[in-house]
């Protein structure tokens, strides 16, 4: 995945999104190209994709162990990014916030 390394690290997010939906297209059940997908989610900020995107990979390939990592992180991450102990930090009951 040498092409989809080089985008990332060039911050070319929107040519890695097309390149990667391309070949996911082809083969929905491509876990290479979800994980990157996931990964490219996570690095836009959009992290609710990601942890829904790294759970569909997870469903076909369950030991996987560095979309497990990454979704601990960003559950990690969501908990103390709230220090208000009368906050709710879950109010939508979002599985990923348990």
């Amino acid at each position: 995945m040498k092409d989809i390394d080089q985008l990332i690290d060039a911050e070319k997010y929107e040519e890695a999104f097309d390149f990667i939906n391309q070949k996911l297209n082809e083969n929905s059940q491509n876990t290479e190209f979800m994980f990157y997908k996931a990964l490219l989610y996570q690095k836009t900020g959009e992290f609710a994709n990601a942890i829904n995107l790294y759970n569909k990979l997870l469903e076909i390939e369950p030991n996987n162990k560095e979309a497990q990592i990454n979704i601990e992180m960003m559950q990690t991450i969501f908990r103390h990014s709230n220090k208000d102990i009368f906050a709710c930090t879950n109010l939508h009951n979002d599985p990923w916030m348990e």
